[in-house]
């Protein structure tokens, strides 16, 4: 099966919104306002829909990925890995090696992430001698402490599957995103009411 992604031109995901995440990972946490902004202007936006591959192993490291929504899972050798969850990076290793991919990563949930195209990160090390240094102990400290999904994650789906009777089923999601309101925004996504594309991973 090939990779399946589709680039947006004209995501929903703003500047601030995009800043933001970058600053949430450990990659680019030390950067300034104005370092953070010029990755943000040099960054695409990539949509990865659940079940789909992102990277396949052994082929050429194009780019890095920040995740912005949705969850991931990579796998080594065939074997399940880590999962790569939101504010997370991957694909540096190969970028910092020159390296082909050395793991396959597929979409568990319908994802969105920023991706950095080689040629970007090639100018952001040229400028910025030290940000290549960071890069380079985030990769060393991964390496040397496997990553696992982090303990902190918050729930973001749930899903609700009836068990008898079907009449029931919108009362009780009704309920339950009634409840969820308080902790901040929740929508039901039903046959009748998937949202587009787009917006699936948020």
């Amino acid at each position: 099966m090939g990779v399946s992604m589709t680039v947006f031109d004209g995501s929903d995901l703003g500047v601030d919104e995009r800043r933001d995440l970058l600053r949430s990972s450990a990659l680019f946490a030390d950067l300034t306002l104005e370092q953070l902004d010029e990755v943000v202007s040099r960054c695409d936006v990539r949509s990865v829909p659940a079940g789909e591959w992102c990277i396949r192993c052994g082929e050429p490291s194009d780019g890095l990925y920040i995740v912005a929504y949705g969850r991931l899972l990579a796998y080594v050798g065939g074997e399940r890995g880590d999962e790569i969850s939101q504010g997370q990076v991957f694909g540096e290793v190969g970028m910092l090696a020159r390296t082909a991919r050395t793991a396959d990563v597929r979409a568990v949930r319908d994802t969105e992430l920023l991706f950095l195209p080689a040629t970007e990160f090639d100018r952001l090390a040229d400028e910025h001698p030290g940000w290549l240094r960071r890069v380079a102990r985030v990769v060393v400290d991964r390496l040397a402490v496997p990553r696992h999904r982090r303990a902190g994650d918050p729930v973001r789906t749930i899903t609700v599957v009836p068990v008898g009777e079907v009449g029931s089923l919108r009362e009780v999601t009704s309920a339950l995103r009634s409840s969820l309101e308080e902790d901040g925004k929740s929508i039901v996504v039903d046959r009748g009411a998937a949202p587009p594309l787009s917006d699936r991973a948020r």
